[in-house]
């Protein structure tokens, strides 16, 4: 079998796979899909496997799913197996010269730019165009879909869902578990498990 397998292999594991052929690793990488029965073929061209026990078999992961809940699950079927945790990392990146501390499981897709002093954790995904400005610190598992900006000294939780194109402005707090909707422009903290949308956001529920 193949050293690398991406979990997943739909439309997010689509994009993940074309990172990693400008890392020129795709002749060894493998998917993922344990929602169906039997393994297939992907481009007529890569293997997906089906069985959580096919997994045993690889040296290395890489998410290839953008839900932070399937993340969560897919990562710790993994990590049980042995498996290594890697983040997937465009070359078309710009990354800040000075005291950036993104874990090694972070994926940053293409096109985005973090500035110095940021700090992102544990199985974070920054997706396409994602632009991250000074000081600021991010959590565990968040999902910071396309255009998103997080602008300075911004601070946002674990678990975090932040819709494309919505903008964080400066000093805001996001806590935990919220939801962020597409377009939104936050002007003040955010609640833990709250969902906001507009502008600028205004909350839509708290749990």
């Amino acid at each position: 079998m193949h050293k690398n397998i991406i979990l997943g292999a739909g439309g997010h594991a689509k994009e993940v796979l074309e990172v990693l052929i400008q890392n020129n690793s795709d002749e060894k990488v493998g998917f993922f899909n344990n929602t169906v029965s039997s393994n297939y073929r992907l481009f007529e061209k890569f293997e997906v496997y089906c069985k959580n026990d096919d997994l045993k078999h690889f040296d290395i992961f890489y998410l290839g799913i953008g839900n932070i809940r399937i993340r969560k699950i897919l990562s710790s079927l993994a990590l049980q197996e042995g498996l290594r945790w890697k983040g997937v990392r465009s070359k078309k990146i710009q990354l800040g010269s000075f005291d950036t501390d993104i874990h090694e499981t972070v994926d940053i897709m293409d096109n985005v730019s973090i500035s110095s002093s940021v700090k992102i954790n544990r199985g974070t995904l920054l997706n396409r165009s994602v632009n991250i400005h000074h000081d600021v610190v991010i959590g565990e598992y968040c999902e910071i879909a396309p255009n998103a900006q997080i602008l300075g000294s911004a601070q946002i939780g674990n678990n975090v869902f932040i819709g494309a194109g919505a903008i964080i402005l400066p000093k805001v707090i996001v806590g935990a578990n919220a939801i962020i909707g597409a377009g939104a422009v936050v002007t003040k903290d955010v609640v833990e498990n709250m969902t906001v949308v507009g502008v600028p956001a205004e909350s839509i529920h708290s749990d």
